[in-house]
């Protein structure tokens, strides 16, 4: 080709000029040809331009599979695109450099844009309006007016979606609309017996389980874990709530036994590996990831005519894109038990979907307080208890290593060196 072509070659190439390069290769070869040669010079292209801006090379490959084909002009046509990678100064830095006026209106919808997916990073998925125009103003350099203004083009464009009290970004928005559509569903869907025909002695189902424990283990509910096992089989979706220690395990050892009772299959899982696995000891049944589900589900093998519960526990760490994630999956008459302690830490990602269901009056919801497990006797399920309630409790000074619950007196900057050293540490 060099022979027949020479400097020529790469504009020959460049523009899939068949009728010449079919002179000295095959059609088939110069058709492959031409597109290993564009995708090398799309992808120097990305990498040149990422170069010359100063942004991680590494993002071309993440670039090129977003938009396949036609990657730098869909870049230099909007390089406000490049938000979903990186932040609103760099990337603006890059559309300024790149011609993209003041006023140009793709530079005013993408700064809101930007704004809401800043705030969203900081797990907030509702904007109020006037913090949003303070930050566009902030973003775009601009009056308040002309911050508003942009505001009121990008809801136009469909950029964004303006909710009761403020502004979210269409992601969000989509997400918990499909979230709070399904949970709806759920909470409007018929209880208890009338949900399958093996249900119809529900009632006596549950009395038999709860005698059958107490026979086996010698141990009574309480009304509050009685409660619980009541509302797991007969409600569509319930909320069990708990610090550790009051009995949870218990509860859901008793939900199995009905739901097998009266033929309801069920589906318990977790977020992590470690915590399926330990709902798995402690229920005697199996038990798997959520991600794990949700990979099932895609391979289409979760049967969508099925009816199971569904159980999720150490719900506080679900987020709204897991979540949204999840209600996609799941049959469509499923029922759901969210199971864990509003109390822990939340969820890494946006959206609080177990604390605001938890708190909401609409949804049916036990909590467990009375503390059984036995390792009471170190006091901490009790103090945990105190502090989860705002009780400020009077501990003794810690004194060595011994067992129970005490208190270090430390400077902010040594808790960490003292926590590492504590239990080493002789008594005085």
């Amino acid at each position: 080709m060099w022979e027949e072509f020479g400097l020529d070659l790469g504009a020959v190439l460049s523009q899939g000029d068949m009728e010449k390069l079919t002179r000295v290769l095959s059609a088939e070869c110069a058709r492959k040809l031409v597109e290993a040669w564009r995708a090398v010079s799309e992808e120097a292209g990305i990498v040149a331009l990422l170069d010359r801006h100063g942004f991680d090379l590494r993002l071309a490959n993440k670039i090129r599979k977003v938009w396949p084909r036609d990657t730098l002009a869909k870049l230099r046509e909007n390089p406000y695109r490049m938000l979903a990678f990186a932040s609103w100064e760099k990337v603006d830095r890059m559309a300024r450099s790149l011609g993209v006026a003041d006023d140009d209106p793709l530079r005013r919808i993408a700064a809101v844009e930007a704004c809401l997916y800043r705030r969203l990073d900081a797990k907030h998925t509702l904007t109020s309006a006037g913090m949003l125009v303070g930050d566009v103003a902030a973003a775009l350099r601009c009056v308040e007016s002309t911050a508003s203004a942009a505001i009121d083009r990008a809801w136009r464009e469909h950029a964004i979606i303006v909710a009761a009290h403020g502004y979210q970004p269409v992601g969000a928005a989509v997400m918990e609309k499909v979230v709070a559509g399904c949970l709806r569903g759920l909470l409007a869907a018929s209880p208890g017996p009338e949900r399958n025909l093996f249900s119809g002695h529900l009632a006596s189902a549950v009395a038999e389980s709860i005698e059958r424990y107490r026979s086996n283990t010698g141990l009574q509910l309480n009304a509050a874990q009685r409660r619980a096992v009541e509302m797991a089989v007969h409600h569509p979706l319930s909320i069990l709530t708990g610090g550790a220690g009051t009995g949870k395990t218990t509860v859901l050892r008793l939900v199995h036994d009905v739901a097998e009772r009266i033929g309801v299959p069920v589906l318990q899982m977790a977020l992590s590996g470690r915590a399926a696995q330990r709902l798995r000891g402690a229920t005697g049944r199996e038990a798997s990831t959520i991600a794990a589900f949700l990979r099932t589900a895609a391979r289409g093998l979760v049967d969508p005519a099925s009816e199971p519960l569904i159980i999720i526990d150490e719900s506080s760490m679900l987020d709204l894109p897991l979540m949204y994630s999840l209600v996609r999956a799941l049959p469509a008459r499923a029922r759901l038990l969210l199971v864990g302690d509003p109390y822990q830490l939340p969820p890494i990602g946006f959206g609080l979907i177990f604390h605001v269901l938890a708190a909401s009056p609409s949804v049916p919801r036990v909590e467990l307080v009375e503390i059984h497990r036995q390792t009471r006797s170190s006091g901490i399920p009790q103090i945990a208890n105190a502090v989860r309630h705002g009780v400020a409790l009077r501990l003794p000074d810690f004194a060595g290593c011994a067992f129970g619950v005490n208190f270090i007196d430390a400077a902010g900057d040594a808790i960490m060196d003292i926590v590492a050293t504590a239990p080493l540490r002789e008594n005085p």
